[in-house]
């Protein structure tokens, strides 16, 4: 069954997701255009994007941000606007005056929110009567320093709102420096059970609670403490079965991952979620029909569409920058290097080379950038797009 050629507005630019989305697209006929903040981005280079705009700061002009993608939208006729980062938080704050023009992929605001808290997504979980990790909220150092005198620090402690896992912090590792965390009634901690198992990552879009597409994929090369680097899908019907009862519950739509831990004895523990894309998006190859989720969502399908269990896919800068270091043996060396050599990178593609010939390009801008502002490369890739449970901007 094919979807009627639409015109389609991706915002987050930068994402090797969004340029992903965007090729998908593009070679399944369809119009791609791309809103970005950052003047140098992924998506700018790529022969799959017919035009791209530069935009605003969501997070520092908010109402200027919606203004400028409704100016985009009329311009360019668009049928669809999809998010991709963090952005969607702010895109969420605009859908009143958004949706009149195009259809928009992206849940209310109020259950982004909701699930994008590490705290009251989990106690949303335990409503529902699933399986969670016991999590507590701190906000303040001395009531988090109480809570481990109490409760002992086998906890893994980080913000209620944060990403790429680059503020987490192990509780028996600062029992004597917790006066120095950054913890107070606007910037919120949780402490969460320290869960052993595998890690595992998901990747869905779901339409009213009823899942289209869905990527299960464990954890093995991640960069530091945070983001998976490697991808390579699995069956998991326990993970399947959590995360489908969840979505039925929640009754959400649009694009979601979760982060979990199962332990030996194949219990399932939700550890956040990412109301987002995220990169299990790359596990969908190009002749799978992933559009039709994302562009016909209320058409019927036969089956939930899944990744091949053969695909493969890493961000190759990363496995190298961040995999080799890594090793520690030679049978973790012989293990990295038939993960290296079976997986396609995410950017590299013969038809659209440009946003792989120019990644030193992209990564000096950050770099160069990032030290301007005194903060970490990591931190510069979502400075301008990051929401961190602040009041809502005027839109």
């Amino acid at each position: 069954m094919s979807v009627e050629r639409q015109n389609v507005l991706l915002t987050g630019g930068r994402a090797f997701v969004t340029l992903e989305l965007a090729r998908h697209l593009a070679r399944h006929g369809h119009r791609i255009i791309v809103a970005e903040s950052m003047p140098v981005h992924l998506c700018r280079y790529s022969r799959c994007v017919a035009n791209h705009y530069r935009v605003p700061a969501p997070n520092v002009e908010g109402d200027a941000f919606i203004d400028a993608l409704i100016a985009i939208v009329q311009r360019e006729k668009i049928d669809v606007l999809i998010p991709t980062c963090e952005e969607v938080f702010f895109v969420a704050q605009g859908l009143e005056r958004l949706r009149p023009y195009c259809r928009v992929l992206c849940a209310p605001f109020e259950q982004l929110a909701r699930l994008h808290s590490k705290w009251e997504f989990i106690q949303s979980a335990a409503c529902y009567g699933l399986l969670v990790p016991q999590t507590y909220l701190f906000t303040s150092n001395a009531d988090l320093h109480q809570f481990l005198q109490e409760h002992g620090e086998s906890f893994v402690l980080k913000p209620v709102f944060s990403r790429f896992a680059s503020k987490v912090v192990f509780a028996d590792t600062v029992a004597d420096q917790i006066e120095q965390l950054p913890i107070t009634q606007e910037y919120p901690w949780v402490a969460q059970q320290r869960i052993d198992g595998e890690a595992f990552c998901s990747y869905s879009i779901v339409s009213d609670g009823k899942l289209l597409a869905h990527a299960v994929y464990p954890v093995y090369y991640r960069a530091g403490l945070g983001s998976c680097i490697h991808f390579a899908p699995v069956e998991h019907v326990a993970i399947d079965d959590w995360i489908t009862r969840f979505l039925q519950y929640e009754r959400f739509s649009g694009q979601i991952a979760f982060d979990l831990i199962v332990t030996p004895d194949g219990k399932v523990y939700p550890i956040e979620c990412n109301p987002r894309a995220t990169s299990g998006l790359h596990l969908f190859r190009q002749g799978q029909p992933l559009h039709r989720a994302l562009l016909a969502p209320d058409e019927p399908v036969e089956q939930m569409l899944r990744p091949l269990l053969t695909n493969r896919a890493m961000i190759a800068i990363a496995m190298l920058v961040y995999g080799l270091p890594s090793l520690r043996s030679w049978a973790e060396a012989r293990a990295w290097l038939r993960a290296f050599l079976h997986a396609c990178d995410v950017v590299f593609d013969w038809s659209d080379p440009l946003p792989f010939l120019l990644q030193p390009l992209l990564f000096w801008y950050n770099w160069n950038e990032s030290r301007k502002r005194g903060i970490s490369i990591l931190e510069f890739a979502t400075y301008d797009i990051e929401w961190n449970g602040s009041s809502k901007v005027a839109c």
